[in-house]
C-alpha cells in the first residue's frame, strides 16, 4: 500500500513514499489518498490512470511484469514515483 500523505503536492519525488518501491512480480499495489485534496496515479508510459482520487479513495493495480514503471499525479505533476518490479526469488 502506498499512502499519499497530507501535503503530498509539495513532497515531489517523496509524495508517494518509498521511491522507488521495489516489489516482487505479481504484487498488487494500492494507492490510498490520505491528503485533503484530490490526486491521481498516472503511468508515464500510458499503462494506467487512476483518474482523480478524492480524499479517502484508493486505486489498486497488479504488477505482473518485471520492469520499472514511472508514474506521477496529473493534478500535481511534480509528484512522481517509480515501481520497480523484480523477479520472484525461489527459495530452496
Amino acid at each position: 500500500t502506498i499512502t499519499i500523505p497530507p501535503g503530498a503536492a509539495s513532497r515531489m519525488e517523496n509524495a508517494f513514499g518509498t521511491n522507488p518501491l521495489v516489489i516482487p512480480v505479481g504484487t498488487t499495489v494500492t494507492w490510498v489518498n490520505s491528503d485533503s485534496v484530490p490526486h491521481t496515479t498516472t503511468s508515464t508510459q500510458g499503462i494506467w490512470d487512476s483518474e482523480s482520487l478524492a480524499p479517502g479513495q484508493s486505486f489498486s493495480l497488479p504488477f505482473n511484469d518485471v520492469g520499472s514503471f514511472s508514474y506521477f499525479c496529473e493534478i500535481h505533476p511534480d509528484m512522481t514515483g517509480t515501481i520497480q518490479v523484480v523477479s520472484a526469488t525461489v527459495t530452496e
